[in-house]
């Protein structure tokens, strides 16, 4: 046996839950000594006097009459105490129900033997006061094997704990107003005690989503599930399995530690449409364009910046020739000339090729022992740096005459060591018969040191940087 809780009215698109409640109706006949073909007999339940639910419930028996024809369908009208909702008359203080109950309304004998019931929609109240009287009689129909058909309210109220009706919780608005059957405050009422799980209809109309949050948030419910309009959920007896059948969804709600779990569901057959497009909004892909415009312009320049050549310190700018012009001799100093320097210098060491005598050859030592002293204290002047600044045009041509000038000093100075080595040579052949050997060697000795002297000179004078207003000159 099962229970097709439907989640709205008659659809005709819910053909293949019909056929296989009918189908179910049927076999229970069978089970109490009749054929399938056999006459069954189908309860059809709806809420008020015939002359206001009569067409809703001819609607429901057409269900069976079209598909069981020697079916007898019983319809029964809930009139009874509690069954008639209240409408506000004038004043909100002064209600006026829907219709005249009955007090003396009774439920027919033998409702446990029905092959199947199908209990329409309307208030959840007007079936719970008026079906709520037999809910043991009912209890043993479908435990019996009869299937249930419920529509909106006829669904919701199978539950153990079922929604009245309502749309505020705590003075908050959790549903909208249409919602309310009545009931301001959300109202949690003691259904039949059919089903375990609490289900509400119209979902999709009603939006009852927050609803139900809130209801099993706040402990009102333990679980819930909602069913919308077109859709069917199908609940078998004893074993609790369910089917979700029609065209809509089912979604299920759950208590959990940290809040509550939802959890959606369709039909097996129910072709699942596209995803839709996207919409594509131009504005936004003119101004993400733009950026990545402006991001890719600045990548650029700071690559460009990377790969220029120059030390953090350096100047942006060249000095001007005047500039260069009126610097101090030392500032001129460039690293090509103070590479040049320590290979001119050696040039002052060099060795006479003449032959000379005992008393020649040591004013030739005393010579080249002043020369390498000159050379070592040449050596030990530490060489200045030069700011690292871009060479100019002034700068270059400095470099220029200040070679040539310290190469024609070179030159002069050993053609002077040169002349005083031979004069040397002339003077102690001159004086070496009459004078003791001793004398030669100290007058060399003195015009050797006169000559270093006035190569010495020379030489600071050749090694000096000209003057650049001088070297363009």
């Amino acid at each position: 046996m099962s229970f097709f809780l439907v989640g709205g009215g008659v659809d005709d698109g819910l053909g293949e839950v019909y056929d296989e409640f009918i189908a179910e109706a049927r076999t229970h006949t069978g089970h109490q000594g009749g054929g399938n073909a056999a006459e069954g007999r189908i309860a059809v339940v709806v809420a008020g006097p015939s002359e206001l639910s009569g067409e809703h419930a001819s609607a429901l028996s057409q269900i069976v009459t079209s598909r069981w024809p020697q079916a007898e369908v019983t319809p029964i009208h809930l009139t009874g105490a509690g069954t008639s909702p209240d409408v506000n008359a004038a004043s909100p203080d002064d209600p006026e129900p829907t219709w005249e109950e009955d007090p003396d309304f009774a439920l027919p004998e033998g409702l446990d033997t029905f092959d199947g019931i199908i209990v329409g929609g309307g208030r959840v109240s007007s079936y719970i006061a008026g079906l709520g009287p037999a809910a043991d009689l009912l209890s043993r129909l479908v435990r019996g094997g009869a299937p249930w058909l419920g529509f909106s309210a006829g669904a919701m109220v199978t539950a153990v704990a079922a929604v009245q009706g309502g749309w505020r919780l705590n003075g908050r608005q959790v549903a909208p107003q249409a919602a309310a059957e009545g009931v301001e405050e959300l109202t949690i009422a003691e259904g039949l005690g059919l089903v375990s799980v609490t289900s509400y209809a119209h979902n999709d109309v009603l939006t009852a989503d927050g609803l139900l949050i809130s209801a099993v948030e706040g402990g009102l419910l333990h679980s819930a599930v909602a069913i919308d309009e077109g859709t069917c959920l199908k609940v078998q007896q004893g074993s609790g399995r369910v089917t979700v059948m029609g065209e809509g969804l089912v979604r299920w709600f759950t208590k959990d530690p940290v809040g509550v779990v939802v959890r959606s569901e369709r039909g097996a057959h129910r072709p699942i449409a596209p995803a839709p497009t996207p919409p594509k909004f131009a504005g936004l892909a003119q101004v993400a364009a733009a950026t990545r415009a402006a991001h890719k312009k600045q990548t650029e320049q700071a690559g460009q910046k990377a790969e220029k050549p120059g030390k953090a310190g350096e100047p942006a700018a060249e000095p001007s020739d005047n500039h260069a012009q009126e610097a101090p001799a030392g500032a001129q100093e460039t690293p090509s000339q103070q590479a040049e320097a320590p290979q001119a210098a050696p040039a002052t060491t060099a060795q006479p090729d003449a032959k000379a005598d005992d008393t020649a050859g040591g004013a030739d030592e005393t010579a080249s022992g002043d020369g390498t002293a000159e050379e070592k204290t040449e050596q030990k002047k530490p060489a200045r740096k030069a700011a690292p600044r871009k060479r100019s045009t002034a700068t270059k041509t400095t470099a220029k005459t200040a070679t040539k000038t310290a190469t024609k000093a070179t030159t002069r100075r050993r053609s002077t060591a040169k002349s005083s080595e031979k004069t040397s040579a002339k003077t102690a052949s001159k004086t070496s018969g009459t004078a003791s050997a001793k004398e030669p060697a100290k007058r060399t000795r003195k015009t050797q040191k006169k000559t270093s002297t006035a190569a010495d000179t020379a030489d600071q004078a050749g090694s000096a940087p000209a003057d650049p207003a001088q070297a363009e000159s």
